[in-house]
C-alpha cells in the first residue's frame, strides 16, 4: 500500500473575537465539514497541527488528493457561530519545517 502525500496550510484566522486552540479547531473543521460533507471531509483527512493564539495562525494538514477542495472550503467560509470570520490560507507547503 502507497502512503498518500500530505500538504500543510498556514491560515490565518480574522473574525470579530480572538478564537481560542478549541474555537479554532472547531471552525476549520465545520468548514470542511460544511462545504465537503462528511465522506469528502474523511478522504481530506485534516487536522490541525498547531495553532498559535496570540497571532491567530492555525497549521493544517489535509491530504494532497483533497487539497483544492480543502482550499476552497476554508476560503468560503463566512460565517461561524452567528459572527461573521475569514480565513485566509497564507502558504502551503508539502513540508511542515517550509511554514
Amino acid at each position: 500500500m502507497i502512503r498518500e502525500k500530505k500538504r500543510y496550510l498556514r491560515v490565518k484566522l480574522n473574525g470579530e473575537e480572538k478564537f481560542t486552540k478549541e474555537k479554532a479547531n472547531a471552525l476549520i473543521h465545520s468548514a470542511v465539514l460544511d462545504f465537503l460533507g462528511e465522506k469528502g471531509a474523511s478522504v481530506a483527512g485534516i487536522s490541525i497541527k498547531e495553532y498559535r493564539e496570540e497571532r491567530q495562525l492555525a497549521i493544517v494538514k489535509c491530504s494532497l488528493s483533497s487539497y483544492p477542495e480543502v482550499l476552497s472550503a476554508l476560503s468560503l467560509k463566512r460565517f461561524y457561530c452567528g459572527k461573521s470570520v475569514l480565513l485566509r490560507v497564507e502558504k502551503a507547503s508539502g513540508v511542515l519545517a517550509k511554514l
